[in-house]
C-alpha cells in the first residue's frame, strides 16, 4: 500500500489524485451497502482503471522494526504537473 501510494504521488497530477480519493470513499460505500451489481460501481471501476494506467514504476522500501520507509522511487510516467513545465 505504501509503495503504490508513493507511485501515485509521482505519476498522478494533484486533481486526479484528489478525485480518486473522493471516489474511493464512494466505492467503499457501494460495496458496504451491497450495491456491487450496479452501473455506478461499473462506472467507478472504469474510472479507476483509466486513472491507474500510468501508475507504474519501482519503489525501494526499508523495513525496520515494523516500520516501512521509502528509500527511492522511479517511474517512466512522471506527473505532467511539474513546476519546470508550467507556464503562467
Amino acid at each position: 500500500m505504501t509503495a503504490h501510494r508513493e507511485l501515485e504521488t509521482l505519476c498522478l497530477d494533484r486533481e486526479t489524485a484528489h478525485y480518486s480519493e473522493m471516489l474511493s470513499l464512494r466505492y467503499a460505500e457501494l460495496v458496504y451497502y451491497g450495491m456491487w451489481f450496479t452501473p455506478q460501481r461499473e462506472a467507478l471501476d472504469a474510472y479507476f482503471t483509466a486513472a491507474q494506467q500510468r501508475v507504474t514504476g519501482t519503489v525501494g522500501l526499508k523495513l525496520l522494526q515494523g516500520n516501512v520507509t521509502v528509500t527511492k522511487r522511479a517511474s517512466p510516467y512522471r506527473s505532467i504537473a511539474r513546476a519546470s513545465r508550467a507556464s503562467l
